[in-house]
């Protein structure tokens, strides 16, 4: 029997296995750890198989272990193209979220910042019950928002979201941020406590070297050229118009970019590439959960790309990921930002800062001229040194540690 004070709710706008791996583990090692873990969140209508989609919409209680359920509620429809049409499907699926919660009364609530707005609706719950509230932050809204849309800096809604924000923060009893440079853009903002723990490594991911890879095999791609590859969204967001463009000052080396996934802006990306006549980009699918390993080992370098300003309000989770793969990273990003630090100090990669895609392009000649002629500087005992820094074990022992004080 589980003590009443270690039975936890989390609140979060989506959890299935197949696609949130680092949250899932992060409620399974708590359940293992003594806590009862009750999970309340939306059901799965996106970036998932077809097959999955019809079993989690099939699923509203999941029963992991003992500790450990998981309950999906809300619209079974889906959240929609349109931005204002989701955000109203958000602000649903929050009260929908907070009514279950409601129901269990537990005396701590996790609240994580997905869907936008749940923190601030959530905090209904104290009101209602006294509560331990924990406001875990994956990114910062509504920051990460303006940063994506910048027209909506000159609505009124940038006011309204910022006097959301401040009240939010100032009602709970911690907050939790992923990396320092949100912290640091956090505690400008307030007094209640924050906390970082970093997001860590999945152990289950591994090292793939190219003869084993079967990506090659299976998409019958050959093995001589250098690969830059980019995996996860391919959407509007993620620079994938300056990574293509960048192939064009390439095209006469044995240079390759790999894009794997889907997203928004996916047509557009064919749309670049025939224009252009890029023969040099290749576009796989989506790859399941269990070729992960394969995914991020499969360039000499992974690129993974920031926007302008967006490290002060996020940080990339694929980035650990990478790491426990041993791949060098083409860190898109600026050079002041913890990212770009850890890339640079522990020699795992390169930083590229300008949205200029000639000289991207000109940056990943040279990265594949020093790999060519034997001359990169990395250290590859610092990937072993980081895989062991960034374990679940020890962000978890923090985080614990936390709910005991």
């Amino acid at each position: 029997m589980v003590n009443k004070s270690k039975n936890l709710t989390i609140l979060i706008g989506h959890l299935v296995k197949e696609r949130h791996k680092l949250l899932y583990d992060f409620c399974l090692n708590l359940s293992n750890n003594g806590y009862m873990v009750n999970v309340i969140t939306g059901f799965p209508t996106r970036r998932i198989s077809k097959e999955l989609i019809n079993k989690y919409l099939n699923l509203p209680i999941e029963i992991i272990n003992n500790n450990f359920i998981i309950y999906r509620v809300g619209t079974k429809k889906g959240e929609g193209n349109n931005l204002f049409t989701r955000f109203f499907k958000y602000i649903k699926l929050n009260k929908a979220i907070i009514k279950k919660a409601i129901e269990l009364k537990n005396p701590v609530n996790i609240i994580f910042s997905t869907p936008p707005l749940l923190s601030f609706q959530a905090l209904k719950l104290n009101k209602i019950y006294k509560s331990r509230m924990i406001l875990y932050l994956q990114d910062i809204f509504p920051d990460s928002l303006f940063n994506l849309y910048g027209f909506l800096r000159f609505t009124p809604f940038f006011l309204i979201f910022r006097v959301i924000e401040k009240y939010t923060y100032r009602n709970y009893d911690l907050i939790i941020t992923i990396s320092q440079d949100m912290h640091n853009t956090i505690s400008a903002r307030t007094q209640t406590k924050i906390e970082t723990i970093t997001n860590w490594i999945d152990p289950n991911l591994r090292t793939i070297n190219k003869n084993e890879n079967t990506i090659f095999n299976n998409y019958s791609i050959t093995k001589e050229s250098f690969f830059l590859v980019y995996a996860g969204d391919i959407g509007n967001f993620q620079k994938i118009k300056l990574i293509a463009l960048s192939s064009l000052q390439f095209k006469n080396y044995p240079i390759k970019i790999i894009f794997i996934g889907n997203g928004s802006f996916l047509s557009n990306l064919k749309n670049i590439i025939r224009k252009n006549n890029l023969s040099n980009i290749i576009i796989l699918p989506l790859q399941p959960y269990d070729q992960l390993s394969m995914v991020y080992s499969l360039g000499d370098y992974q690129i993974l790309p920031l926007r302008k300003n967006m490290y002060k309000f996020a940080f990339p989770s694929k980035f650990y990921n990478i790491l426990a793969c041993k791949t060098p990273i083409l860190g898109l990003i600026e050079s002041n930002s913890e990212l770009a630090n850890l890339i640079t100090s522990n020699r795992i990669g390169s930083i590229h800062s300008t949205n200029n895609y000639i000289k991207l392009g000109n940056h990943i000649v040279n990265l594949y001229l020093l790999n060519k002629s034997n001359k990169t500087n990395f250290q590859y005992d610092n990937f072993d040194k980081l895989n062991i820094e960034f374990t679940i074990y020890n962000q978890l022992t923090k985080f614990i540690n936390l709910l005991r004080n």
